[in-house]
């Protein structure tokens, strides 16, 4: 649904650029969704928004939008998807990161993590 996804994704912009240690938004999704192309349409200041997908063609059509950086990973995890930015240079150990999971029944869920 396009009002939940909305939602959904106003929420990560506004956590991140709330919360006073949070660096990035972490979108964990296995299929094509439209949180990631949200977020960035929301205009995060100074905060990269991460995007973990199966999907070659998938990372390739997200590196179009403002601020998201597509992490290509067979299986999508958290802890992968963080050390794999980690690597990137974009977040740092100790960094929060605001993370947002979307399952396959259009459930998303946003939780706090911090980059070990």
């Amino acid at each position: 649904d396009n009002a939940s996804d909305m939602a959904i994704a106003k929420a990560a912009v506004t956590a991140v650029e709330t919360h006073p240690d949070a660096k990035a938004i972490l979108v964990l999704s296995d299929k094509l969704t439209t949180i990631p192309a949200l977020c960035s349409s929301f205009r995060p200041t100074s905060a990269p928004i991460l995007v973990s997908v199966s999907s070659s063609k998938l990372a390739r059509q997200l590196v179009l939008y403002r601020g998201i950086y597509p992490i290509h990973s067979d299986i999508i995890s958290e802890e992968d998807a963080l050390n794999d930015a980690k690597t990137m240079g974009l977040v740092q150990e100790g960094d929060v990161v605001v993370v947002v999971t979307d399952t396959t029944d259009h459930n998303a869920a946003l939780q706090f993590a911090t980059v070990v």
